[in-house]
């Protein structure tokens, strides 16, 4: 199965200290790969 959306993963080092999440999406052009988009509370 193959998420096209992205993904939120817990982190403690990011933007919004601990209990923040960085944001990875599919790549575009290669979804196989995913890059970093960003940060959320």
């Amino acid at each position: 199965m193959e998420r096209a959306v992205g993904a939120p993963l817990r982190t403690e080092i990011g933007r919004y200290g601990p209990g923040g999440c960085a944001l990875y999406g599919p790549r575009s052009g290669d979804a196989r790969l995913w890059d970093w988009q960003g940060d959320t509370p």
